[in-house]
C-alpha cells in the first residue's frame, strides 16, 4: 500500500455491472463518502433543533488531520456489495449504503456504492483489502 501521512482512510465501493456515466458515479460516491463520514444513514431523522453534533473518533481526527484518503474500489455486483457492507458493518466499521432513485440512468431503485470508514486502515483492509482499484470503462 502507498504510504500516506495518516493511518487512515475512507473506502468507496462502486458496483461495476452497472453502465452509469462518469457524472453519476461521481455523485454516488459523493453520496458515500459524506454519508459515511457522517455515520447516517438515509432514512435517519434529522435533529427537530438542526443541529447535527458530530461525536468524532480517534480514527475521524487522525483522517481530518491528514489527507482525507479515499480509496474507490470495484465489486462486480449487488450481492458482492452488500456483502461487503454487511461486513463491515459486523466489524463496527462506519458504513453507507447507497442507493439510487432511478430517476435518471437507472430504470429502477438500485444499490449503487458503499461508504467505510473513515477508520484505521489494517481495520478496513480486513474487509476490502483484497480488492482492486475501480476503473472508469
Amino acid at each position: 500500500m502507498a504510504k500516506n501521512d495518516g493511518k487512515t482512510k475512507q473506502v468507496i465501493l462502486i458496483r461495476m455491472d452497472q453502465d452509469l456515466s462518469f457524472g453519476k458515479i461521481t455523485a454516488q460516491v459523493a453520496h458515500a463518502s459524506l454519508s459515511s463520514f457522517l455515520n447516517r444513514e438515509k432514512s435517519d431523522p434529522l435533529p427537530e433543533n438542526n443541529e447535527l453534533i458530530l461525536k468524532l473518533s480517534e480514527a475521524d481526527r487522525e483522517w481530518l488531520s491528514h489527507r482525507f484518503t479515499k480509496v474507490c474500489l470495484g465489486v462486480k455486483d449487488e450481492v458482492e456489495l452488500l456483502s461487503l457492507y454487511n461486513k463491515a458493518k459486523t466489524k463496527g466499521l462506519k458504513c453507507s449504503l447507497i442507493k439510487d432513485a432511478g430517476f435518471t440512468e437507472l430504470l429502477k431503485p438500485e444499490y449503487t456504492t458503499v461508504g467505510i470508514g473513515p477508520d484505521f486502515i489494517d481495520i478496513i483492509n480486513e474487509v476490502t483489502g483484497h480488492l482492486k482499484p475501480f476503473k472508469v470503462k
